[in-house]
């Protein structure tokens, strides 16, 4: 049996995978601090904005989608994360300067894979 941190890498990767598909630019992944994580950062070239992307997956069908678990002190932790990465990290340096900030959530239900853009 997987461990969640196990299963949760893969999904993470399998994201990145998909949004790699979709021409976005991954500039970090998993990125902890403290207070919070954020799965994935990456560029979206069509609107040149930061999307900061929240995973999540089910197994099987559920009660709740994916996207219908994350939580007010999910989107607390992960805005406070995503704070102190825009002050700490120089993204000029990793060669983004995009022109907006969001946040994207990429939902693993079953088979179904469902980006949510500006999903907050």
């Amino acid at each position: 049996m997987q461990s969640k941190r196990e299963i949760g890498k893969y999904y993470e990767e399998q994201a990145a995978l998909y949004l790699e598909k979709k021409g976005y630019r991954i500039v970090d992944r998993n990125v902890n601090y403290r207070w919070g994580e954020i799965d994935l950062v990456v560029i979206d070239p069509d609107r040149n904005e930061l999307a900061f992307v929240e995973v999540r997956s089910r197994k099987n069908y559920g009660m709740l989608a994916p996207e219908e678990t994350v939580g007010k002190s999910k989107l607390k932790r992960l805005n406070r994360a995503i704070d102190t990465y825009l002050v700490s990290n120089q993204l000029e340096n990793k060669g983004a300067m995009p022109t907006g900030v969001r946040i994207d959530l990429v939902a693993f239900d079953g088979s179904r894979v469902v980006h949510w853009v500006n999903f907050v």
